[in-house]
């Protein structure tokens, strides 16, 4: 947790075990994870668009959270979109 600075942990965390942590990370295929717009998102008035962006925009987050994470102790530069 001392490591973790994002706010969307769902990669972060894999990639601090991965690179800072210096294991292996393999996964689990399991069923109950999914998205559930209901239950994640304030979506009450919200276009069908504004939602969708919602999602891309959590995907955008996760994946870049995946690429910075840990490699300053690679010797890696960060990357600004």
């Amino acid at each position: 947790m001392q490591h973790s600075k994002q706010i969307a942990t769902d990669a972060e965390w894999a990639m601090i075990i991965h690179r800072i942590g210096k294991m292996e990370v393999d996964y689990l295929a399991v069923e109950g994870l999914e998205y559930v717009e209901e239950t994640n998102a304030d979506t009450k008035h919200k276009s069908e668009t504004e939602k969708w962006f919602a999602r891309v925009k959590a995907s955008y987050l996760i994946s870049e959270s995946s690429i910075q994470t840990g490699k300053e102790n690679e010797g890696y530069l960060k990357i600004e979109i």
